[in-house]
């Protein structure tokens, strides 16, 4: 099982967390996007190196539809429509986790890597969960069925 954290995850929480993955043994291999893929690279590049290699996504990166249209040409679609339409599988956090200090974010990933690994291996291609802060409490939530 391969792991890619998402630039959105921000640094710190991610290298935590891989550092916890290498702990723990349970990955074949785990990233940070900036560090695997090279800084400031568009999430369809991401998205098709994690397809391509057959990575698994963390990411905390949002669909907002509210964005203006002229940031969308720029930057490109965002990780939840691109991820799901390349076949990759992936956890989004939301935003109240995205938002959180790093050792809130790194608590929520520790917490729910047993969910997020069995989600892994359990789902087909472009399946999507979503990773939620109800509380003190961290739920991975199934989301919709992967598309074709």
């Amino acid at each position: 099982m391969k792991i890619l954290l998402d630039e959105c995850v921000t640094q710190a929480p991610a290298q935590l967390f891989i550092q916890f993955l290498e702990y723990v043994e349970e990955v074949e291999q785990a990233a940070f996007s900036p560090d695997y893929v090279g800084a400031g690279a568009k999430d369809e590049g991401i998205g098709e190196i994690a397809a391509r290699e057959g990575w698994f996504v963390i990411t905390a990166d949002q669909d907002r539809s509210k964005k203006s249209s002229k940031k969308r040409v720029i930057d490109g679609p965002p990780m939840p429509r691109i991820l799901p339409a390349l076949g990759v599988t992936a956890v989004y956090m939301t935003s109240s986790i995205a938002r959180a200090p790093t050792a809130e974010k790194f608590r929520a990933l520790v917490a729910s890597w047993p969910d997020m690994k069995q989600f892994f291996q359990d789902s087909s291609p472009g399946s999507k969960a979503q990773l939620r802060k109800s509380g003190r409490s961290i739920t991975l939530h199934r989301m919709d069925a992967p598309h074709p």
